[in-house]
């Protein structure tokens, strides 16, 4: 009768050969003090005037409190247009990236056309040069 032996990584490996299994020690948790906010402050707003902040922070895309509390202290609020879309647009490019290198690599095409990838690709960062600059 032939006992083949335990393969690598076998959780018998060990214990077939009567060495106790070692004791897996568990990774430290590692905490982060959060800082919680704890003071409760009641405000009251005109109508028009709640509309108009409750707009401004919908615009910023931040909360009611995040947008009056970096207010109150004085602390830039930056408001970008249009980055979604050129985000979206540079994301293809890449996606369109991704598939000619994978029709290389499979020998389906030899030489792919990248001068209209190229000219998207120009305009993005144009497009993102131009928010930049709106920015700062």
């Amino acid at each position: 009768m032939y006992i083949r032996p335990p393969q690598y990584g076998s959780r018998y490996t060990n214990a077939c050969r009567g060495i106790p299994e070692p004791q897996i020690l568990q990774k430290e948790r590692l905490t982060t003090k959060t800082i919680t906010k704890n003071k409760l402050v009641a405000l009251r707003f005109r109508e028009n005037e709640y509309d108009l902040i409750k707009s401004k922070a919908d615009k910023a895309n931040m909360n009611f409190t995040e947008f009056v509390t970096r207010s109150a202290l004085n602390k830039q609020i930056t408001i970008v247009d249009g980055l979604p879309e050129i985000l979206k647009e540079v994301k293809a490019i890449g996606r369109n990236l991704n598939q000619l290198t994978t029709l290389c690599n499979m020998g389906k095409i030899i030489f792919p056309e990248l001068s209209e990838l190229k000219e998207q690709y120009s305009n993005a960062v144009v497009m993102l040069d131009e928010i930049a600059r709106r920015c700062s």
